[in-house]
């Protein structure tokens, strides 16, 4: 049990180290949050990395409590969330159709990465946007947004297509070969 005195304590030596002053919350940045994809496009039921980067811009400033939603568009899924990583210290949940992190902590001038394999479930330009990012002291910050373009697929055929090809004619061949060589009856 935290007491009273123990309590005081703590916040005396948070606002001696300039941490908790109402000055320096009322001049902190919010955080930043930036987005990319690991490709420019992709076809249906690839994969690619995005990668979402949240930061403290903030010089003399720790910011915690930091949140963000980031639901994927129609088009887009998680491929498998037991490849995702995070070195972001904090609460990060997901599913096949977004990601919700929360409860963030970064030092100044510090940031932390979110990396998750997201596969193409539809054709067509996606554009994924967080929400807002939002920490305990300072206002929310923008959301982030990252577009890519996920192809239908072609009717080239696949490497595998084209074995089955090439076995097919070369069973053909193989067989008018043998059929040749078998002598026919003259009636």
């Amino acid at each position: 049990m935290i007491t009273l005195r123990t309590c005081l304590a703590l916040l005396s030596a948070f606002c001696a180290a300039g941490l908790g002053t109402a000055a320096n919350a009322a001049e902190a940045l919010p955080p930043t949050l930036t987005k990319q994809f690991a490709a420019a496009s992709m076809f249906v039921g690839e994969q690619t990395l995005m990668t979402i980067t949240v930061a403290n811009p903030n010089a003399g400033f720790q910011l915690s409590g930091i949140a963000f939603e980031d639901p994927l568009p129609a088009g887009l899924a998680i491929l498998n969330p037991a490849t995702s990583t995070s070195s972001c210290l904090g609460s990060f949940n997901q599913a096949s159709d977004g990601v919700l992190v929360s409860g963030v902590a970064l030092a100044q001038n510090s940031s932390c990465t979110i990396s998750v394999y997201v596969t193409g479930t539809a054709p067509g330009l996606q554009v994924n946007t967080t929400s807002a990012v939002s920490s305990s002291q300072t206002a929310d910050g923008s959301a982030a947004s990252a577009t890519i373009l996920v192809l239908a697929p072609t009717g080239v055929p696949t490497l595998q297509t084209w074995a089955l090809v090439a076995l097919a004619l070369l069973l053909a061949l193989t067989a008018a070969s043998v059929l040749r060589r078998i002598p026919t009856r003259r009636r």
